[in-house]
């Protein structure tokens, strides 16, 4: 079962219920989400963007001139004789162009095209017949949002026909322009008032797909180019201008753009983050009625409202007069008013706010913002992001008097500190309006995890890395018995996992680990309870967790790079687990140096017992939590306790008290 998020924004995003999304209350999995949740989405792509390079077209093959014409089996068509046909390719070998012979015999050029790659003729190298700029600018960026906004392209007569229908005559002359000046390509007109205007060109065709466009271009499935992406925030702005001219519209709420392409809408949201601007995504439905039937056809709008369209209306300067006026006029409307923003708020849980105010440092006339601050502690509103700065710099500068104790202090830090997270700029909060389960399409799915990193941004929510998910016991293993109680037991089946799972989970909620593992005593042989003491004298302590595991590993005889555990965290960033790239100190100074006491992990009847069942149908017993569950776990206490300690390991530790110098210490202890 997956779990399909979607947000006030219109943000969707699909994943399993393991999947965490952060909250003002922390991180939370999928499965545990309600629909009015906050999560985090991206506020803006901070990319320092550069302009990309565009690629080139190439010659075309170059045919061989020792191609022999007179070797062709030419056969008579329905059309044309064979005679014909073997002039045709003659004309062409000897050196007329595709456009001269279909001028001289009155044939389509896709005819001619035909013909040669029937009987496998070689086609005439030649150099490309436009150009390319080297890299993109503002005009190859503009004339993009012209194009994705009202142009498209079809087949016609054995080239690649690209139209634009505009009825603007200054965005039609524009057009005209960047297309002589970037491409070498001119713009033909069919009628006088050029609405409609057109270009032809295959080599064009070739250069928009290799920039991830597809061969025919239509309304429903045009998207932008990645490129665009990474490009400096004047070229995008330049698209922009260019896109809203073209496909943008001014209503009483906010700049909205309407595109047939799902894609396209979803590109558009994105590349706006760039801008630092948040656009919200809606579906419509709209029809149109022909001769026989209606059909309905779904649309996507992007809106911008709010501080959010006062940020893209400082950045465009559209074309259309009218357009112009009524930006300015909403800017005004929106610049005079006092109003809130109904979405962009930062969800302050009002008891930790409270918690600052029943101080008596504080009172609600010190906040200079009293009204709002009953609304906020009594949970009537959330305030907005610039009301929340004010409380953190006021909360600030109160710290600085503060006469309170120190626990008061530190508890205002963190109030503090939470506070200025939940106003960051490089985040907004989003709502969650709609949860739902829907079945997956595939057999196996594998939640994605982003290297050497704890978050990564899908479809522009903040997610964070998740997992599918011991030869020997160390620091990642006291995590297990710490923070797993009952449902330990079946942990053991995915322990190596379970473990960098609760490792992660201790460094998301803890200020700092630091681990001491007492070596004085070694335990050899099956763990964790028929091992054999060895002394081994030695303490092992780190901030690493993964290390200090990895150089017990060393002193045990035992390869990191084998231990599971050790290489999961490895590859999710949790630690380093490479003796050679750790840096020691104390009576030792390199991995090298370091005592070794050979252990043989082992397994004990029991645990050999538990794989081989789980290799059988009474697998299902360890999944369940029935009574049946803890037949095993009975078996374990009667052979430990019943049979190994009585008959084994009593000698063996009596062996260990005589011998041991740490004896005489124990026993006094």
């Amino acid at each position: 079962v997956l779990y399909q998020i979607e947000t006030k924004t219109g943000k969707v995003v699909k994943v399993s219920g393991e999947h965490p999304f952060l909250t003002p209350d922390g991180w939370i999995k999928a499965k545990f989400l309600e629909s009015g949740d906050r999560i985090a989405i991206l506020r803006k792509l901070n990319i320092n963007g550069r302009p990309q390079p565009l690629p080139q077209l190439k010659s075309r093959n170059t045919p061989t001139k020792s191609f022999d014409a007179s070797k062709i089996d030419i056969k008579d068509g329905k059309k044309f004789s064979k005679e014909l046909q073997r002039e045709i390719i003659g004309r062409y070998l000897a050196g007329d162009t595709i456009t001269q012979i279909a001028e001289k015999y009155k044939i389509p050029s896709q005819t001619i095209h035909q013909i040669l790659k029937r009987y496998q003729v070689p086609t005439r190298g030649s150099k490309p017949n436009i150009t390319i700029p080297k890299t993109t600018t503002k005009e190859f960026c503009e004339w993009l949002g012209y194009f994705l906004a009202e142009g498209f392209s079809q087949n016609c007569e054995g080239t690649i026909r690209f139209w634009l229908s505009n009825v603007n005559p200054t965005i039609a002359e524009r057009f005209k322009t960047l297309t002589k000046k970037l491409f070498n390509l001119e713009v033909k007109t069919i009628n006088s008032k050029e609405k409609d205007m057109y270009f032809d060109s295959v080599e064009f065709s070739r250069f928009l797909q290799d920039l991830g466009l597809p061969e025919i271009i239509n309304a429903e499935n045009k998207c932008i180019p990645r490129i665009l992406f990474k490009c400096t925030n004047e070229e995008i702005c330049s698209f922009i201008n260019a896109y809203f001219d073209g496909n943008g519209t001014v209503g009483n709420d906010g700049i909205h753009f309407v595109t047939k392409s799902k894609i396209l809408a979803r590109d558009l949201q994105l590349l706006l983050l760039r801008l630092g601007i948040i656009g919200f995504r809606k579906t419509l439905v709209g029809g149109y009625e022909t001769d026989t039937t209606t059909h309905d056809h779904e649309y996507w709008k992007i809106s911008i409202h709010g501080d959010d369209l006062l940020t893209l209306a400082a950045l465009i300067t559209p074309t259309h007069s009218h357009k112009k006026q009524k930006i300015s006029r909403l800017v005004k409307k929106l610049e005079g008013s006092k109003k809130s923003s109904n979405w962009d708020t930062i969800p302050v849980d009002p008891n930790i706010f409270r918690s600052i105010l029943e101080n008596p440092e504080f009172s609600h006339y010190s906040t200079e913002k009293p009204s709002s601050t009953n609304d906020i502690e009594n949970g009537h509103s959330k305030p907005t992001r610039n009301t929340t700065k004010h409380f953190i710099e006021i909360f600030k500068e109160q710290l600085k008097k503060t006469r309170s104790s120190i626990d008061s202090v530190d508890q205002f830090h963190e109030i503090i500190q939470y506070m200025e997270l939940l106003a960051s700029e490089d985040i907004a909060w989003d709502q969650v309006v709609k949860i739902k389960k829907i079945k997956s399409d595939v057999s196996f799915l594998y939640d994605l995890t982003v290297l050497n990193t704890n978050n990564f941004v899908g479809n522009g929510i903040i997610l964070h890395n998740t997992h599918g998910h011991s030869m020997m016991t160390g620091a990642l293993k006291n995590a297990f018995g710490l923070l797993l109680k009952k449902i330990r037991h079946q942990a053991h089946l995915v322990i190596h996992e379970v473990l960098v799972d609760l490792l992660m989970i201790q460094k998301e909620i803890g200020r700092g680990l630091f681990t001491v593992t007492d070596g004085t005593i070694i335990g050899d042989g099956p763990g964790p309870r028929t091992m054999i003491p060895k002394e081994g004298n030695v303490l092992v302590a780190s901030a690493d967790l993964v290390a200090a595991d990895a150089i017990q590993c060393v002193i045990m005889g035992l390869d990191p790079f084998k231990v599971k555990k050790l290489v999961l965290a490895k590859k999710v960033g949790l630690g380093e687990m490479d003796p050679s790239k750790i840096e020691i100190t104390g009576d030792f100074n390199s991995a090298d140096e370091l005592p070794v006491y050979p252990c043989n992990p082992g397994q004990s009847p029991v645990i050999k017992a538990n794989r081989v069942m789980l290799k059988t149908p009474l697998r299902a017993i360890a999944h369940s939590h029935s009574k049946l569950f803890f037949i095993p776990i009975l078996g374990s206490m009667w052979y430990h306790d019943y049979f190994w300690y009585p008959l084994i390991g009593k000698s063996l530790i009596k062996d260990f008290e005589k011998n041991s110098q740490w004896s005489q210490l124990i026993q006094n202890y």
